[in-house]
């Protein structure tokens, strides 16, 4: 029986849809779904009372979704340049807001700054820091907890307003306005 359909109705379909799409391969390439889409529904054909009838009507639907992807991909190119935008707004503000964190950590000492950029930019590890530093690690732990306290409370009353999703992950920030930080902050 589906042997039959196909012979019947393949140039009929195949037609039906040249007619509505500009590539002809294109144009196979949908007769053969709208196909396949028979036979995985061909235990039902022998209850169906008008044949050309659901056959063009599978065609049909078959040319809606396709002309919805198409329009969905064409618009998936406005999204990516917007998208592209939006990446660049925010590699700025995390620009700003590295720069206003590596402010606060060059107001600790030279040899404290230097082993903060490092701990915090994960270049080196707090035991490797406490070697370096011929201290107990525990001692720099300690201190490494108390800068980043301090950084975070600066940050947040200085540089910006972190906004929370409601299970306690920051989603966003909003710029705190200051008087005589870094423009970047």
């Amino acid at each position: 029986m589906e042997e039959q359909i196909w012979n019947t109705y393949r140039y009929k379909i195949l037609n039906y849809i040249n007619a509505r799409v500009s590539d002809e391969e294109l144009a196979k390439d949908l007769t053969q779904d709208i196909f396949i889409k028979v036979l995985d529904n061909s235990s039902k054909l022998e209850e169906i009372e008008n044949l050309d009838s659901w056959i063009f009507t599978i065609a049909r639907n078959r040319l809606i979704d396709h002309t919805r992807k198409k329009k969905e991909l064409s618009l998936g190119e406005k999204e990516i340049q917007s998208s592209n935008n939006e990446i660049d707004q925010i590699t700025q503000l995390v620009n700003g807001i590295s720069d206003c964190l590596v402010e606060f950590i060059e107001e600790y000492d030279a040899v404290d700054n230097q082993l903060l950029l490092e701990i915090f930019s994960g270049e080196t590890s707090q035991k490797e820091a406490a070697e370096k530093l011929d201290i107990p690690y525990s001692t720099l732990k300690s201190r490494v907890q108390k800068a980043r306290e301090v950084i975070f409370n600066r940050f947040v009353e200085e540089c910006c307003r972190l906004i929370y999703d409601k299970e306690g992950n920051i989603i966003n920030c909003e710029p705190v306005k200051l008087s005589g930080k870094s423009e970047n902050c």
